[in-house]
């Protein structure tokens, strides 16, 4: 989505709904088409297996790693406030903040439609298109390449901040693709990837409709969530949490495993 936008120019009134689209249409193009191409060319049944068609999940996992997800938006705050303070060259800084203000125009919301809208253009498609691609694609290829998950949890994740074209935030992106890589490494279920990118990016859509319907000032809440306090707070409930994730997944394959031993028998 930021990509899309560094190349956009402001829309006009007609254009408005017809440029949104496109932005939908570039995470199809650019994520989710390449995902399927690589999957027909070179990924094996064995390695889909392996890599993310076999999930073993139950409503203890959603939660974790949903509750996770959340515990970083307040990580990620923080990262993004630090990745300000970067030297970064005046001439990207300008085109990031101009891509800023486009996407401002189009996450003016008037109704509630458009709040619908706008969850399915800037929350679920690129979520499913990203996430397809990041981690039921690349992730798996550079597990095999690697021959280490945390290796290609943390490839992918930089990668996966580095496509946004976009360094004003690429270290909050950088800790989000570490915590989606690692939800898809120990669930092993794209699924629950996208649900969990979805809610990140809904939270961001949402915040902004409050913001133009209340009084809620988003600068001033950014700064409330720069509280040390909470910050530590998060990112130890985020470790907690993608732990649980870990005991818990763990545990369904074992029970899982016996139960195909059985069946076996």
């Amino acid at each position: 989505m930021s990509a899309s936008l560094l190349f956009s120019p402001i829309p006009s009134d007609t254009s408005f709904q017809l440029s949104k689209l496109s932005l939908s249409l570039y995470s199809v193009v650019s994520f989710l088409l390449p995902s399927f191409i690589i999957r027909k060319l070179f990924w094996s049944d064995r390695l889909l297996n392996d890599c993310g068609s076999k999930h073993h999940w139950n409503v203890s996992v959603i939660v974790f790693a949903i509750l996770a997800m959340l515990c970083t938006i307040v990580v990620m705050n923080w990262l993004g406030h630090i990745n300000q303070q970067l030297p970064i060259w005046s001439s990207v800084k300008e085109a990031e903040i101009k891509s800023q203000e486009i996407l401002q125009l189009y996450m003016k919301m008037d109704s509630i439609e458009l709040l619908f809208y706008n969850l399915i253009i800037f929350s679920f498609v690129p979520s499913f298109c990203e996430e397809v691609f990041f981690r039921g694609t690349m992730q798996p290829l550079w597990v095999k390449s690697t021959g280490s998950k945390f290796i290609a949890v943390l490839i992918t994740a930089t990668i996966f901040s580095f496509l946004h074209f976009q360094l004003l935030g690429f270290l909050p992106r950088l800790f989000g693709g570490l915590v989606l890589g690692t939800i898809f490494l120990l669930s092993k279920n794209i699924a629950l990837t996208i649900i969990c990118h979805f809610i990140y990016n809904s939270s961001i859509v949402v915040l902004n409709y409050t913001e133009q319907h209340s009084t809620l000032d988003m600068s001033v809440f950014q700064r409330q969530l720069l509280n040390p306090y909470l910050i530590l707070s998060a990112s130890v409930l985020t470790t907690t949490l993608l732990l649980q994730l870990h005991k818990t997944t763990r545990r369904l394959e074992r029970i899982a495993c016996r139960e195909e031993i059985r069946v076996k028998q």
